[in-house]
């Protein structure tokens, strides 16, 4: 038995919702019971049954869900910023040691780093993806 490849909307709300979730089209089309991959993007530019639609806002919504995980990381490392300065008040502002000061600020400013980049990548792929619309 081979994999499916008619359009129908149950296979159409699961690869959306999956999506959304932040599961990725070729992780989704892995599945067995689902369509390959090649189909579903042919049912997207076909704009099978308006499915070109729903898959769209699937996107936007995981989209959504990583710049989310970005602001966490960039909070994440603002918080630790803010506990090192803590710190260096605790010492009067003078002299720290140089490893466990950078124990902390590394990793505050690698957070802060890595989240803004997810941030701005979420941004300009859906910036992208709406060109493309």
């Amino acid at each position: 038995m081979g994999r499916p490849s008619s359009y129908t909307e149950t296979f159409a709300d699961e690869i959306c919702r999956r999506i959304a979730e932040g599961e990725t089209l070729k992780q989704i089309c892995r599945d067995e019971d689902m369509p390959a991959r090649s189909t579903v993007q042919k049912w997207v530019l076909d704009d099978v049954q308006g499915f070109s639609g729903k898959y769209a806002r699937a996107r936007e919504i995981q989209l959504e869900s990583w710049a989310g995980v970005g602001l966490l990381l960039a909070l994440a490392g603002a918080g630790l910023l803010a506990f090192g300065i803590f710190v260096w008040n605790q010492v009067g502002f003078g002299q720290l040691s140089y490893p466990g000061s950078l124990r902390i600020v590394i990793p505050a400013v690698t957070l802060i780093m890595l989240g803004m980049q997810i941030i701005f990548t979420s941004f300009l792929i859906s910036m992208v993806s709406r060109a493309h619309a």
